[in-house]
């Protein structure tokens, strides 16, 4: 096992040093349980995490290692060690401090794409606190906070680095409150820096086909969700401003400025009104603005 891992986090390296000039395809995350977590704990793991790299414009594949990989290509993977229990049967009201509860591997001063999370200290840590939920919502809260774990980690991953955040996911220690709350996201600092990063060269965009149409601008305002709440030919709506009329002249870098110093916002309002939204990089926008010059219609 530990050969196969290595053999992967090679590939997943040269991958991601493959793909900085073009699209790329979700990253695939390998998940190795030493014991399978219930259902819920699982559903709630991949939902939060999800959620947590939505805003950044990433999409997530999930793969067991243990399946068959026979033919299997992808620009971009992370493996996922999940050691001990992580299941709470039988936790205790009692407070616990034990430690890690997940790390990266480090090679050569190089962030390897592994992660591990420990389940078993996790549950330890959380236990006092998971105790007073319902027994209904404790494996979904418990698979929420594991989420936060490895998003705290993809972070140190993607952004290579070591250095943490003053505060969200990418914090130094995330309190037991934290892990547990309603809602627990990377702070815009750390945002910036994951929109920044390498992981901008593995976003997946089946957006790739939409671009290579005869009005890339206009299939790409559609497809990422401008349109839900800038209107349908960008003429603004009671929750969004207007990008289009005779009034506006749009120029790409206001527009690219914009879009970074907003990008979280919008990201939190298209999610409270229930609409899509998607990163967009440079080109995508600067094809958007020249579109939006001359009309959608």
């Amino acid at each position: 096992m530990t050969k196969l891992l290595f053999f992967l986090a090679l590939t997943a390296l040269s991958a991601f040093s493959g793909t900085r000039d073009g699209y790329g395809a979700p990253l695939r995350i390998y998940t190795d349980f030493q014991k399978i977590p219930s259902a819920a704990a699982e559903f709630a793991l991949h939902e939060e995490l999800a959620r947590l790299v939505a805003p950044i414009g990433l999409s997530l594949e999930w793969k067991s290692l243990a399946e068959p990989r026979a033919g299997e290509a992808s620009p971009a993977l992370v493996v996922i060690a999940f050691k001990g229990r992580c299941d709470l049967t039988a936790i205790e009201p009692r407070r616990s401090n034990p430690g890690a509860l997940a790390w990266t591997h480090i090679s050569d001063g190089v962030i390897l794409p592994f992660v591990d999370v420990d389940c078993e200290r996790s549950r330890e840590f959380l236990q006092s606190r998971l105790v007073h939920f319902e027994a209904r919502l404790r494996d979904p809260l418990f698979g929420r906070a594991i989420a936060r774990l490895v998003g705290h980690e993809l972070y140190h991953v993607f952004a290579e680095t070591r250095h943490h955040g003053k505060e969200g996911i990418a914090e130094p220690a995330c309190t037991a409150s934290e892990l547990l709350a309603d809602d627990f996201r990377f702070a815009e600092p750390q945002f910036r820096t994951l929109r920044s990063s390498k992981l901008r060269s593995i976003l997946s965009l089946a957006k790739g086909s939409i671009r290579a149409g005869a009005n890339p601008g206009k299939a790409g305002y559609l497809a990422n969700g401008c349109g839900s709440c800038h209107g349908a030919s960008g003429e603004g709506s009671r929750v969004a401003p207007p990008l289009s009329g005779k009034a506006k002249v749009l120029k790409p870098q206001v527009l690219i400025a914009h879009f970074e110093k907003k990008s979280e916002e919008m990201y939190r309002q298209a999610l409270s009104l229930k609409m899509s939204w998607y990163f967009l990089t440079d080109e995508e926008i600067r094809e958007i603005a020249a579109v939006l010059k001359t009309g959608l219609e």
